[in-house]
């Protein structure tokens, strides 16, 4: 039996399903956040983060050299704007990971915590 050839994917195609995949994995943490469910909201936090980490380095190892050896960008669209990207998201995640662990020592489903969430998870938000 003859096999069809697989169509070789386009790297947008490849890079929005991915971005689908985080936008999904960070709704779970959201619904876990809104259940006041922290300890659930910590672990798909973690999952989330990894799959994003591993999405930047790749990107940092293997997209930014070809980008960067592509020539001449438009004017706002260097390298140096995704690697500021990558720093800034990276701090969010470390700051979004703190709170986290810090709302978790809260006790669970006080008022204090639902508010306490509100006020320091806003930012993020």
């Amino acid at each position: 039996m003859h096999q069809k050839p697989v169509e070789p994917r386009q790297l947008s195609d490849v890079n929005q399903a991915v971005h689908a995949r985080h936008d999904s994995l960070l709704v779970e943490v959201l619904k876990c956040i809104t259940a006041l469910d922290l300890g659930q909201a910590q672990g798909r936090w973690a999952t989330f983060c990894e799959a994003l980490e591993a999405h930047a380095t790749f990107e940092e190892e293997v997209i930014f050299p070809l980008y960067e050896d592509l020539g001449p960008r438009p004017r706002g669209a260097g390298l140096e704007l995704f690697q500021a990207d990558h720093v800034s998201f990276r701090k969010v995640i470390d700051a979004c990971r703190e709170t986290l662990s810090e709302l978790s020592a809260m006790q669970s489903g006080s008022d204090d915590l639902r508010g306490e969430m509100v006020i320091r998870l806003k930012p993020f938000l």
